[in-house]
């Protein structure tokens, strides 16, 4: 009997740890989408900024802000694949695919 009730008290709690891991596990992928998240708002409200600077008006030094722009586009297709990333990540979470 103290043998059956040891094994159903092990069963118990390594089921308990099981769903522990699991719910941190699921509470890691929010905090690190919410950091993912942030750090890509951040990054469009910077370009957005840049984007909204009324200095393309004024004709001087054409071929360094057209050196500018062509960063500009390279950083964005840099960063394309990482922000659908998150943006899945997201969908995901949204759906509960991602179970939290």
């Amino acid at each position: 009997l103290v043998n059956s009730v040891s094994q159903s008290s092990q069963v118990s709690l390594k089921e308990a740890l099981i769903e522990k891991r699991s719910k941190l596990g699921e509470s890691q992928t929010l905090q690190q989408f919410s950091r993912d998240a942030d750090e890509i708002e951040n990054w469009i409200a910077e370009k957005l900024q840049m984007a909204m600077d009324e200095s393309y008006k004024d004709p001087a030094n054409i071929q360094s802000k057209h050196k500018k722009h062509q960063a500009f586009e390279a950083e964005l297709a840099a960063n394309a694949d990482r922000i659908q990333a998150v943006l899945a990540i997201g969908q995901q979470l949204n759906q509960g695919v991602l179970a939290l």
